[in-house]
């Protein structure tokens, strides 16, 4: 359907592979190879080829607001989707992830807050 490759803002030194996804379905996207996210503690989080992600479960009514769900957080996005479906790896850890991936690619402050309350609330409904 389409394939795209995120290389905006991504700092080489916490996301040094490309995000490389093909869009599969309607809120479907497929990593078409490996994707790295290195925490400042030391923690590599590797998301594995061929892994789905829905990029974020953003109503369109918000994009206006805070981008669609394939903006500048995607990679940010891919990581989370990634942490939730990880046995023992707990919510709220992959939530705070989330929000310190998104500084790292500077996005704005209170659109991040914004975006990490979101996914705090909606886990709570998931």
């Amino acid at each position: 359907m389409g394939i795209r490759e995120y290389k905006i803002n991504l700092n080489p030194k916490y996301f040094p592979l490309p995000l490389c996804v093909e869009w599969v379905a309607k809120d479907k996207w497929k990593l078409l190879s490996p994707f790295e996210y290195h925490r400042d503690n030391g923690e590599i989080i590797v998301v594995p080829k061929d892994f789905l992600t829905d990029f974020g479960s953003k109503p369109p009514m918000v994009w206006f607001w805070i981008g669609s769900p394939t903006d500048e957080a995607g990679p940010c996005y891919v990581i989370h989707d990634w942490l939730c479906e990880l046995e023992g790896y707990p919510r709220k850890d992959a939530d705070y992830v989330f929000y310190e991936a998104m500084g790292v690619l500077k996005i704005p402050k209170w659109k991040r807050t914004i975006m990490y309350w979101a996914v705090r609330i909606w886990g709570m409904f998931s």
